[in-house]
């Protein structure tokens, strides 16, 4: 079981609400329901990069079956992973890509075999992309191939938007435990970067939290 202090809890109930604000808003807007919301919570590695290729670690907390309703996981939550190898720096500063290619995996095995999550598992499209925001927070999207898993039965394609924080010193260069919250889901017709900015009205607030 996943434990969570209370200094923890509050700082998670703070990024659960601006998460609820994405999914009652247009922030998430680029992903279909239902799509699954993924946290980095007190226990979880959180996302990691050394050397260009990036590591991600959290877990599956939330269904959003549409703006209004939701359906909350019970712990032991489900581990959520996502590779991504060899960052290049497009804009300095500002925008960057792994053009290695990586992988998404929802499931109890992700952390030992990224083709084995029973949830989910898919394979980046095309490169992640990772922009620059403010205090230390990073919005980042990537179109994935869906390969399996029964939260996607049916779904060829789909998409993972979220954003990376507490990560004072950049996104470049060699990091640990920063922050993460994402959704993945369906595509739809919004385009990309346009919907990422969407976002934006609402990332002020994540500046109040921080992953400890």
């Amino acid at each position: 079981m996943k434990l969570i202090s209370k200094g923890r809890v509050r700082s998670l109930l703070g990024v659960l609400a601006l998460a609820g604000v994405f999914a009652a808003g247009p922030a998430m807007a680029s992903v279909e329901y239902p799509k699954v919301q993924v946290i980095s919570l007190l226990n979880d590695l959180g996302a990691v990069q050394s050397r260009g290729n990036l590591y991600a670690s959290g877990s599956l907390t939330n269904l959003l079956q549409s703006g209004t309703e939701m359906v909350t996981f019970d712990e032991p939550y489900d581990n959520f992973v996502l590779t991504a190898a060899n960052q290049l720096e497009f804009l300095p500063g500002q925008l960057w890509r792994y053009v290695g290619g990586g992988q998404v995996c929802i499931g109890a095995s992700c952390a030992g075999d990224m083709t084995s999550g029973e949830l989910l598992t898919g394979n980046f499209l095309e490169p992640m992309t990772v922009a620059a925001y403010a205090h230390g927070v990073f919005p980042f999207w990537g179109d994935i191939d869906f390969t399996g898993g029964s939260l996607v039965e049916g779904i060829d394609r789909g998409r993972i938007v979220g954003f990376f924080f507490n990560l004072p010193n950049g996104f470049s260069g060699d990091f640990s435990s920063a922050g993460f919250v994402a959704h993945i889901g369906p595509v739809n017709a919004i385009p990309l970067p346009s919907a990422v900015w969407l976002l934006m009205g609402a990332l002020p607030l994540v500046a109040r939290f921080r992953r400890v």
